[in-house]
This record gives structure tokens, sequence and C-alpha cells, in this order.
């Protein structure tokens, strides 16, 4: 029988410069968000690891990177080609974009 899960292990770091975590990590099996780590048995077909990299010492990176994942983690099962993730990354670029005009 063919293996169906991946073992997997996330770990981010705040760094040497930032005192505060700026990137966001979300996995399929875990409901709490966002993790700093997780390890844990991935399946292969419909497990899925989202990372956003909050881009340190730019204005809100941890809230630019938390909010991609928000946006992201719903619609994540549509995702299943080239056409249905550029459209999903340009949805999120957008919010992004309103976010930052708003605040």
């Amino acid at each position: 029988m063919a293996r169906q899960y991946a073992h997997c292990s996330l770990l981010t770091h705040v760094g040497h410069v930032r005192a505060d975590y700026e990137d966001a990590i979300a996995v399929s099996e875990v409901g709490r968000f966002p993790l700093v780590h997780w390890s844990g048995d991935l399946p292969l077909r419909q497990g899925w690891v989202l990372v956003a990299d909050g881009m340190g010492g730019h204005a809100a990176g941890e809230v630019a990177s938390r909010i991609v994942i928000e946006l992201l983690r719903p619609v994540l099962a549509s995702l299943t080609n080239g056409h249905n993730i550029t459209r999903a990354l340009h949805a999120v670029n957008d919010a992004l974009f309103d976010t930052m005009q708003h605040h």
C-alpha cells in the first residue's frame, strides 16, 4: 500500500533583529492559527501548509502575513489549477492593497 501521509515539521523564528514574529504559518490538520511550530503527519492528497513571510522591517508585516493566510485558508480546496491559484493570489493582493489604503 502506498504511503498516504508525509511527516512534516515546521518552525518559524523571530530572527536576530525583531522582537515579534512577523511570519504566519497554517496547516490543514490544525485548527488554531497562527502557528509558530508544528510537527505531525500531513495527508498527501489534501493536506496543505501555508507560509506567509512577514517581510521584517516593512510596516505591518505581521498584519499582511496574517491577512494572506486568513484569506487563503477557506479557499484552498478550490485551488486545483494554475488559473484558480492565480485568481486567488490576485484577490489576496487586492485585499492587502485595500487594507493598506484604509489604515
